[in-house]
């Protein structure tokens, strides 16, 4: 065989490996359906809360309520990156929404990293 053509074995095995082992890493549709799915509810209720406002504006990408793009970027990467996501998510969420959490001080939401000041809106 030529130099050539070995070359040419060479790329060709590499690009299968490659391709295995995206799909290898990538999460299946309906992991990812479920995914979105609970994605769009967390920022729902994320976009429900004042004292969650300041977080939303700092991470648009993380706090997008569209299906389909939650859908999309599940698919095309892998369940760690999925469930780091969703933790942090998650965590977020039981930081300002909990009573006294980031921006409700006794008098009400402030500014601050739980949300926008008195009469603001995010």
């Amino acid at each position: 065989m030529s130099m050539l053509g070995k070359i040419g074995l060479f790329a060709a095995a590499l690009a299968s490996a490659a391709s295995m082992a995206t799909a290898v890493s990538a999460a299946d549709d309906g992991f990812c359906r479920d995914y979105a799915r609970e994605t769009v509810q967390q920022v729902n209720k994320a976009f429900g809360a004042r004292s969650c406002g300041w977080e939303v504006r700092q991470n648009q990408a993380r706090w997008n309520n569209s299906w389909r793009d939650q859908m999309d970027w599940c698919r095309h990467t892998s369940r760690k990156n999925v469930d780091r996501e969703r933790n942090a998510r998650t965590g977020t969420l039981a930081h300002c929404l909990q009573p006294g959490g980031w921006g409700q001080g006794p008098g009400g939401p402030g500014p601050g990293p739980g949300g926008p000041g008195r009469g603001d809106h995010w």
